[in-house]
């Protein structure tokens, strides 16, 4: 379970660097964030971090890059910053899910974090190692259920626009026949949709043991493994 909001403050230096920047706010502020801040303070990841990884904010016009980001003076002066994120992509209805950090601590500023799966979903833009292992920690430590997350990448990632024109161009016949040495319109393209799809289909199953950059497998035996079509 997450870490209880209601009884945990934030420790030094986020609790001073976000109590200035809500100060300097003159109307209610949301921040929808991601990344390492969310899994050390709000999941209990042990991990460091020097910055807020936020995919959205509310209102959107605000200059928080300004006020906050990295090169400002409260980076200056707390070392921490907010970092407004280019490479993700959240579940259609993430916004819906979301639970408050630091409830009550501040007057202005409302910061807001993903469930747990929506977290995981939301690294299958980049999909890193350490994106890997994030998502794979936080299956682990929060209980997750495979189905669940299975679910929501079919009904509410999949499906999105920038999903859909991607796997459009490349089915799994075609992804299986790149695996197997017969050239598809793009390999780097194959290559990465491939990547994401194993990222996706292997959490919380024991294929999760191989190395999924390694020694890859066939996409049709991945698929009968995980009893799903990405059609």
């Amino acid at each position: 379970m997450p870490v209880d909001q209601e009884t945990h403050a934030l420790p030094s230096p986020w609790k001073e660097f976000l109590s200035e920047l809500d100060d300097m706010l003159t109307e209610p502020v949301e921040l929808h964030c991601i990344g390492g801040f969310v899994l050390t303070l709000f999941y209990g990841l042990p991990r460091t971090t020097g910055d807020i990884d936020y995919y959205t904010a509310i209102p959107p016009n605000l200059d928080l890059d300004a006020m906050a980001g990295q090169g400002s003076a409260l980076h200056g002066k707390h070392k921490v910053w907010l970092h407004r994120v280019g490479v993700a992509n959240l579940p259609e209805d993430y916004t819906t899910r979301l639970s408050e950090m630091a409830s009550g601590q501040f007057k202005r500023l409302k910061i807001l974090a993903p469930d747990a799966y929506d977290c995981i979903l939301s690294k299958l833009e980049r999909a890193s190692p350490k994106d890997r292992d994030d998502a794979d920690y936080l299956f682990r430590s929060q209980k997750l259920d495979a189905q669940v997350l299975r679910d929501r990448y079919k009904n509410e990632v999949r499906h999105k626009s920038h999903w859909k024109d991607r796997m459009a161009r490349s089915d799994a016949r075609a992804l299986d026949r790149h695996l197997h040495g017969t050239a598809v319109t793009s390999e780097l393209q194959a290559k990465q949709q491939f990547k994401v799809l194993q990222f996706v289909l292997s959490i919380g199953t024991k294929q999760r043991r191989l190395d999924p950059m390694s020694s890859i497998p066939p996409i049709r035996y991945w698929l009968a493994e995980c009893k799903i079509s990405i059609r």
